[in-house]
């Protein structure tokens, strides 16, 4: 092989692991990656510590709005309200022990409203119980909006 030869092969390989070394750097930092999933506009936060505060992960974003597209068919919007439990200061103690005092309001697309008392709950378990209620008040609204009597109007189901 001749010196340019030598040269020209070393310089392409040169290139080739630069530009593969900055598109895996690239990566890295995250630029290239999926987005970061965002919670559905089906979900408000009233009088409550908001999302942002909750650090919810994205599995935990995702599971929130699998189950309120699941439930699309029945469920118009879901009101959280979720504030540090009472009894007891947090500080101290790891985010994720730390207790939440969990109620919501779901309305439905038939005009119904489903509400629970409210539940204490650690952070860690938090997601787990919006998702059971979300299942829970769907399949009872589902229920009570095939009743004929009940069709048109204002009914609040209160879950005790």
């Amino acid at each position: 092989m001749s010196g340019i030869n030598k040269k020209m092969i070393i310089l392409v390989v040169g290139l080739g692991g630069f530009a593969l070394l900055g598109t895996a750097l690239f990566y890295v930092a995250g630029f290239g990656g999926p987005p970061k999933p965002v919670l559905a506009a089906g979900f408000s936060f009233y009088k409550s510590i908001p999302a942002k505060d909750l650090k919810l992960s994205d599995n935990e974003v995702r599971k929130l709005n699998r189950t309120l597209f699941k439930n699309r068919e029945i469920i118009k919007e879901t009101i959280l309200t979720i504030t540090g439990a009472a009894g007891g200061s947090s500080k101290g103690r790891s985010e994720s022990k730390a207790d939440y005092e969990l109620s919501m309001k779901i309305v439905g697309k038939s005009g119904m409203v489903f509400t629970h008392d409210p539940s204490a709950c650690p952070r860690s378990m938090l997601v787990g119980e919006i998702v059971r209620y979300l299942d829970r008040g769907a399949g009872v609204l589902a229920g009570y909006s095939s009743e004929p009597v009940l069709r048109n109007r204002d009914v609040t189901i209160v879950d005790m």
